[in-house]
C-alpha cells in the first residue's frame, strides 16, 4: 500500500492548485471552479460543483483533507476511500490518487 502513497514530499502549493485544475479540465471537465485561494504559508483550497455536489479539497501547511458536499452535507472522502486515510501531506502522488477517487465516485 506504500506504493500508492507519497507522505514524504509536498507540492509547491501554485503547482498543487494547477494540477488539481488540469485534472478537473481534463477528466472532469462538466465540474464548474467555484473557488479558489492559495494564502502565505501554505495555505490553499479549491472548489468545483457539478448538479449541486461541490467537491472541495483544501491544504494547511502540506496537510491536505478533501470532502464532498452533497445536499448541504459534508462527507470526507475518507468514507468512500477508506485508503485516503493514509495520506498525510499534498503530494503529486497522493493528490493525484485522491482526485481519482473523485473521478471514480462520480463515474458510478
Amino acid at each position: 500500500m506504500s506504493d500508492l502513497f507519497d507522505n514524504n514530499h509536498i507540492m509547491n502549493f501554485q503547482e498543487a492548485v494547477d494540477l488539481i485544475k488540469l485534472y478537473f479540465l481534463k477528466e472532469l471537465p462538466y465540474f464548474v471552479l467555484k473557488e479558489e485561494y492559495i494564502e502565505n504559508f501554505g495555505y490553499w483550497g479549491i472548489k468545483y460543483v457539478f448538479d449541486e455536489v461541490f467537491v472541495s479539497i483544501t491544504c494547511d501547511r502540506g496537510g491536505i483533507e478533501t470532502y464532498l458536499i452533497i445536499d448541504g452535507k459534508e462527507y470526507p472522502l475518507w468514507q468512500f476511500d477508506s485508503r485516503i486515510k493514509i495520506i498525510e501531506v499534498a503530494s503529486k502522488k497522493n493528490i493525484l490518487f485522491i482526485l481519482n477517487v473523485i473521478k471514480i465516485f462520480f463515474m458510478q
